[in-house]
């Protein structure tokens, strides 16, 4: 019953780890594409839908982040962090 007042457990670092991988995924695929395994076009679509992945993930994040009343660590920290993410990503879109 008083579970509606408790607040719900929001895992930024899931967040994180996620975003983190997604990054990994689209370094491969731009390195298939300098090795010429890929082409240009298939890397862009494929670079594209990853980044857009990782674009929902960073508003997922700071959704939650304005959602929860006490985060695991510094509020700042958490939105610096998955920004500098989304950086990585947006460099190599």
């Amino acid at each position: 019953m008083f579970k509606m007042f408790l607040p719900k457990e929001v895992s930024f670092f899931d967040m994180f780890d996620q975003h983190a991988e997604l990054i990994i995924e689209t370094a491969k695929v731009l390195n298939d594409f300098t090795k010429g395994s890929l082409s240009l076009e298939e890397a862009s679509i494929k670079i594209k839908q990853l980044e857009r992945q990782a674009d929902t993930i960073v508003h997922k994040c700071t959704e939650e982040l304005q959602n929860t009343f006490i985060t695991p660590i510094e509020r700042t920290d958490i939105l610096q962090l998955i920004k500098k993410l989304d950086d990585i990503d947006d460099s190599i879109y």
